[in-house]
């Protein structure tokens, strides 16, 4: 009898690739240096990360602690802490700890090697940013080093002194006196320089200037304009701290306007638009409720309320992976071999131009496209927090505009729960929707536009928005670029002249509705 003689070969077979941790803290959009809780967040594509920066010294210990539940994360963001109790949707989640509070396989878009899908790392997050040999945190203590944290940033310690004997008041619809750069135009525009308490009364705008300007606090009233001309960076020596109240406006474009305490907290109150950079070295972060949130926020700890919206300035860039080799047997059958590059996408390239008002150039790449549009300028636009708070501005444009069709929709009044109100197309809570986002947006610039403001062609934004099978990179390329013009000429003076008190009530109350333009049916007037 002749016997069957099985050889076995031992060949290099690949495992699982790995999710590669993301450490450059300018791809976080809220870093917290102990500890994050969220609550409701939604992060719009393309993507940025989430993370706590100290490892858990212990598992009773709140220090390195991430919750995030009923989050959603689209694109490419990572959700990075020693002990993460996270649930809902995400892209990659780096953690430790083991547990039972989520997240599990089915949360995650893009599996780590771990049995719940998630891939360990070392901690901490940022490195020794500032060369002193001391890492950002210990593991066993949980003790910050402030010098990285400031690097972080964007300052070095100590921060330069403020001065009690000048503080600054901005009254609605007036200049602030001496200190005024540009006086007569209804706002206080501050130079850079050290100022004391920096308060915004109610309705009130102030604009910074390029440069640093240091403040013993700041504190912002409701429905308040904080902006700035160029780079502005203010910092908050001591305990200084930072207050800014409801359906506030704060910010223009990414990095624009960037405050940074030393110890004081800074802390945002609910329906606003915040595009800004807040940074605490070592004070509490309050990011609010139902605000949206564009920009970098870090802090010792960082907190929010419910139903916060994200967006990038500084995306997180495509996901890399780490493979390893193990020796398995192998049959006789070759099946052959095929490469994967996560991230890269395919290989074939694509253009888009949209052409707004201004002058386009288009550049193409191999799986990549980028737009840039040259804006006008010299006449003015209002931003979305401009119209909300200011109803009574919003309803004279469309009476004598006739009704204004935004995404396919008729926008003809500013009342509470009605499917044509142009309210509430602007005071609401995207939490992730990128289409709601857009729709805030074009209703703005929509209302520039009708009263006389700066020229813009809003019919390929219009189209991408009533598309259902509208990228993500096209709706996100709309809203920035509808944002941008929102912005562009925001301190120019206006049709209407002195725009008169902020009413932050009506939005506050069309906030808490449920009524949007991407579900008529749930608004009482359809």
């Amino acid at each position: 009898m002749s016997r069957l003689i099985a050889v076995v070969c031992l060949v290099p077979a690949l495992a699982a690739a790995a999710p590669v941790l993301d450490r450059n803290p300018s791809h976080y959009t809220v870093l917290g240096l102990r500890r994050v809780r969220l609550k409701n967040f939604a992060m719009e594509p393309p993507g940025c990360h989430v993370g706590v920066n100290c490892p858990q010294p212990d598992p009773n210990s709140p220090c390195g602690q991430l919750n995030a539940k009923h989050a959603r994360f689209e694109g490419a963001g990572q959700l990075v802490g020693d002990n993460v109790c996270a649930t809902e949707e995400f892209f990659q989640v780096f953690k430790n700890r083991p547990g039972t509070c989520g997240p599990d396989c089915s949360m995650i878009t893009d599996p780590g090697p771990a049995s719940d899908c998630t891939t360990p790392f070392t901690g901490p997050i940022i490195g020794d940013l500032d060369g002193d040999g001391v890492a950002s945190c210990s593991a066993d203590a949980c003790a910050t080093d402030p010098g990285d944290i400031a690097a972080a940033c964007g300052v070095t310690l100590p921060l330069p002194a403020c001065n009690p004997a000048r503080p600054i008041e901005a009254l609605p619809g007036e200049d602030c006196g001496t200190d005024d750069v540009v006086p007569g135009n209804a706002a206080c525009d501050l130079a850079a320089g050290s100022y004391g308490t920096i308060r915004v009364r109610n309705g009130a705008r102030l604009t910074f200037a390029n440069g640093m300007t240091v403040a013993c606090a700041v504190k912002a009233g409701k429905a308040t304009r904080l902006t700035s001309l160029g780079s502005a960076l203010v910092v908050l020596p001591g305990s200084g701290a930072v207050k800014i109240n409801n359906t506030s406006d704060a910010g223009s474009t990414c990095g624009a306007l960037r405050f940074v305490s030393e110890r004081g907290g800074i802390s945002f109150g609910r329906n606003g638009d915040f595009a800004v950079d807040a940074c605490t070295i070592g004070g509490k972060l309050k990011l609010g409720h139902a605000n949206n949130l564009r920009g970098r926020f870090v802090g010792a700890d960082v907190v929010m309320d419910f139903n916060n919206d994200g967006r990038c300035c500084s995306p997180a860039p495509p996901p890399t992976t780490t493979t390893t080799t193990t020796t398995e047997p192998a049959t006789t059958t070759t099946f052959g071999s095929t490469t994967t590059t996560l991230g890269g996408g395919s290989t074939s390239s694509s253009t888009t131009s949209t052409t707004l008002g201004g002058s386009t150039t288009s550049t193409t790449t191999a799986g990549a496209s980028t737009t840039t549009t040259t804006l006008p300028h010299g006449t003015f636009t209002r931003t979305v927090g401009f119209y909300k708070t200011h109803p009574t501005i919003t309803a004279s444009i469309l009476a004598n505009a006739g009704p204004l069709v935004v995404c396919g929709h008729s926008l003809e009044n500013v009342e509470i729960g009605d499917a044509r109100s142009a309210l509430e197309a602007m005071c609401v809570a995207p939490h992730g929707d990128q289409r709601l986002q857009l729709i805030r947006q074009l209703t703005a610039a929509a209302l520039s536009v009708a009263a006389g403001g700066a020229a813009i062609d809003l019919g390929p934004c219009n189209a991408v928005c009533v598309d259902p099978a509208a990228t993500t990179s096209a709706l996100a390329a709309c809203i920035d670029t509808v944002d941008d013009y929102n912005q562009s000429g925001d301190a120019v003076a206006a049709s209407w002249g002195n725009p008169g008190a902020a009413e932050p009530g009506p939005c506050d109350v069309a906030a808490n509705t449920p009524c949007t333009l991407v579900a008529l049916s749930s608004c009482p007037a359809p």
